[in-house]
Formats: structure tokens, C-alpha cells, sequence
């Protein structure tokens, strides 16, 4: 019985390279073909395209942490890791453990120089980046907070 795919298989094999050319020059000439055809293909298969995508990112986690750590800030998950060991598993600023979060430690870094500066829990990041990164308005911070946390101000009721 004659097999088509077989074939097909051993024709390609002899005339790789005769084909590769002759497909480079098709690809040449119909460009515009080309890129209607590839719009049209994306349109039609986002959807197929977009829940694959989402599967191959549930299926691995530490691949796309390692992905982001890399596109974000150009660091390998072992240089994530050891940042974490020399700070011990804990937040640089608030001293809790990674293991009394929701969430992994937060890279802080320097939005000017990208430098980073090291590993912090969400609600010290979160505060550094309400403050803007101001040593300043931090200072003015602390500087109302010791003004008047000794104020006998009127107190709220509640209930």
C-alpha cells in the first residue's frame, strides 16, 4: 500500500534545500498575503492561542516566576534566593518572616537606577512606594507621628 506521509517525508529529505529556497522566494513575493493571512489566523485563534497559554502558566508556576524575575528586574531565581538567605527569609524593614506572609517578598529596587536594594514584605513596599521613595516625606512622616502620638487631642467615639 502507498503511504503518502512516507512519501512526502522522503521527497522533503531529497529536496530540502530546493524547497527552502523556492519557499523563501514565495514568502518574498506575498508578503502582504503573508501578513493578511497571519492577522486573520491570530483573530480567529486568540481565544485557543490565550487558553493555552493560560494552562502552560498554571502548569509552571516556577517558570513564569523565573521569567518575571528576569524581564523585571534581570535577576536569576538564585540570585533571588540569595538575597532571601542573607536577610534570612525576613523583610529588611519590618523584620517579619516570609512564613508569617500571604505572599512572597517583595523586591524593592531604585525606580531611577533599577538597583536593588533588597527584599521587602507588600505592606513595607506598599509604604516605601506611597512615600514615593521620599527619604523626605518619610522624615515628615515620622516627624508627625512623634508630634502627636503625646497630644492629648480629642478622642473618637465609637460604637
Amino acid at each position: 500500500m502507498f503511504d503518502i506521509k512516507d512519501y512526502n517525508r522522503k521527497y522533503y529529505i531529497k529536496n530540502k534545500t530546493k524547497i527552502l529556497a523556492e519557499g523563501k522566494i514565495w514568502r518574498g513575493k506575498n508578503k502582504k498575503k503573508l501578513k493578511s493571512y497571519f492577522k486573520k489566523d491570530y483573530k480567529i485563534n486568540k481565544k485557543i492561542r490565550d487558553d493555552k497559554c493560560t494552562k502552560w502558566r498554571l502548569r509552571n508556576p516556577e517558570k513564569m516566576r523565573a521569567r518575571k524575575l528576569w524581564n523585571r528586574y534581570k535577576i536569576t531565581i538564585e540570585d533571588y534566593n540569595t538575597l532571601f538567605n542573607k536577610q534570612k527569609g525576613c523583610c529588611a524593614i519590618c523584620n517579619r518572616h516570609q512564613s508569617t506572609l500571604n505572599s512572597p517578598l517583595h523586591i524593592d529596587h531604585d525606580h531611577t537606577t533599577n538597583k536593588i536594594r533588597g527584599l521587602l514584605c507588600f505592606n513595607c513596599n506598599n509604604a516605601l512606594g506611597s512615600f514615593k521613595e521620599s527619604p523626605h516625606l518619610l522624615n515628615k512622616a515620622i516627624d508627625y507621628l512623634k508630634t502627636t502620638s503625646n497630644t492629648s487631642g480629642a478622642k473618637l467615639k465609637r460604637g
